[in-house]
């Protein structure tokens, strides 16, 4: 569970990294959004606040989509 915590933070940059890093071979294949999958380099409470509503209008863009 996400808690929010500057370790959960740690965690979920890195898991976003590692699946840039496993995308990356695709990123000049037709589709491929270069401005999403960019590694995080700087973490911090703002960054996370940002993150999350980027993650809330992704999700609600699928959902309306699928």
């Amino acid at each position: 569970m996400d808690d929010g915590s500057a370790e959960m933070l740690r965690a979920r940059q890195q898991r976003w990294n590692e699946l840039c890093r496993i995308l990356a071979p695709w990123r000049d294949t037709e589709g491929y959004d270069t401005a999403r999958w960019q590694q995080v380099r700087r973490c911090d409470e703002r960054h996370a606040s940002e993150m999350a509503a980027y993650e809330a209008e992704m999700a609600a863009y699928y959902r309306e989509r699928l």
